[in-house]
Parts: structure tokens; sequence; C-alpha cells
């Protein structure tokens, strides 16, 4: 018989005005609770989630920081010169996010939004190691602790995986794999939210285009634990170990 698995899924955006009135996860999650927030900003919110420490400890706060020292978009001043068209455009923009990223070696998101180009030399990017891997963050994460004590885990999130394949290997995982735990990360209701607008209302998810985790269950026999499975924002914090992402569940596996 193989160890019971803990399961750990992250969704980013999932805050409590949208799930505390609607059906989530109800057969599984017997507990839901607000949390306090670190501001709301993923950059600084998620790596207090998986550290329980506060963005002066962990060293993340927002996702751009000044200083055109370090910048890995000093390359860019050159472009300055060229016409705003030709360099304020989707193509343009896309070779300067991807050219950065390979020239500045960081494995961390990576993205330059909206922000000019022409001004981009002067700021650096905070998350420069994968916060999803053993030393991500400038303090011990849960996957740290995962390491440290030779528990062995599976992780998946939009650096190798879109949201319903994610779901789809947890499934699966959940049942095939010896790992004793599973850490998803689902990233769409963020993008959703942000596409649409700041006026979306949270009444118009989930929908068929944002795919999260309301609809997934994994195919295991039976769910255990010692504890009751509990569901909670995904952006809020608390200083116990381990720290609890947005739904944590345990299961037995025959």
């Amino acid at each position: 018989m193989k160890s019971p698995l803990s399961i750990y899924v992250l969704v980013d955006a999932l805050g409590w005005e949208i799930i505390r009135d609607r059906p989530f996860l109800d057969d599984v999650l017997e507990e839901r609770r607000w949390l306090q927030t670190i501001l709301g900003y993923s950059s600084g919110a998620i790596p207090t989630i998986l550290s329980g420490r506060l963005p002066s400890q962990h060293g993340h706060w927002n996702l751009f920081y000044r200083s055109p020292a370090t910048s890995p978009f000093r390359w860019t001043r050159a472009l300055r010169r060229l016409p705003a068209p030709f360099l304020e455009n989707p193509v343009s923009r896309r070779a300067v996010k991807h050219l950065s990223r390979l020239r500045s070696g960081y494995s961390g998101y990576f993205s330059i939004y909206a922000y000019p180009i022409a001004g981009l030399a002067e700021w650096d990017l905070t998350e420069k190691r994968d916060i999803y891997r053993p030393g991500g963050l400038d303090c011990p994460s849960f996957f740290d602790q995962l390491l440290a004590r030779n528990i062995p885990y599976e992780c998946y999130n939009y650096h190798g995986h879109t949201d319903p394949e994610i779901l789809a290997l947890g499934a699966r995982r959940a049942v095939e794999s010896d790992a004793r735990v599973l850490f998803l990360y689902l990233a769409d209701l963020d993008r959703y939210l942000r596409s649409a607008g700041p006026t979306t209302s949270a009444a118009t998810w989930p929908r068929s285009d944002c795919p999260t985790a309301t609809t997934w269950r994994p195919t295991t026999p039976r769910w255990r634990g010692s504890g009751r499975p509990t569901s909670a924002p995904a952006r809020g914090w608390w200083s116990s170990w381990p720290p609890i992402p947005a739904a944590t569940c345990s299961i037995a596996r025959s």
C-alpha cells in the first residue's frame, strides 16, 4: 500500500469575495475562512504563503523595483531612439521580453506587462528564481522543507503546463505517483480577471474559458487526513508551519 498523499492546490486570485457564497468543492472541503492578505499582490503574497514569512523576510514585494545597474533590460536603452510605433507593438514587446529573459538567466516569473519599453532599463525583477523550487526564496520555503525532510513531491505550475494540463496531471498523478505531496498552482482565474478588466463581476466566474479546481477531483479511493480538508483564499498569510495554500487534503492510496 502506498503512503498517504497530501494535495495542495493554490488558485491565484481566488479571493474570499469570489468564494464565500458559491459552491466550491463542498463535498471535499469542509471548512472555508477569510485570511488577512499581503496587500493583494501575487508577487508578495504567494512567497508569503509558501514560506510563512513577511516580504521583508523573504525578499519579495512588488514585481518590479528600480535598479538601473542590475536591470535585465539594460540593453534596451539603445532602442529608445526608435519611433514609438515601431517599439511599442505586440511583436516588438514579445521580442524584448524573450531576449531579456534569455540574457538575464532568470528562471522565475518574467513579464513586462504594459510597461513602456523606453523606461524598462530602469527596472529589475524581484522574482529571479523559480519560487516553486527549493532555493527560490531568500528564506526556507515549503519546497525547501520537503527537500530537507526527504519527502518526495511533484509540483505543476505555469512554468511547464496550462491549467487544464495541470488539472489532468493532478488527477492522474494522484493515482500513479509514489510522491507523498502534489502541489498544483492554477493561474487562469487571475489571468481572466486581469483580461476582463477592473469592473468584472465575480458573478461572471467560472466560465468555460477559465478552468479552475472547481471541476477537478482526484480519482483516488477515499479521502483521508488527520485534520479536515481546508479551503482558504490564495492570497492570505499566517505564521504557522506548514503554510496552507488555497485548498489542501490528504488521501489514502491502495
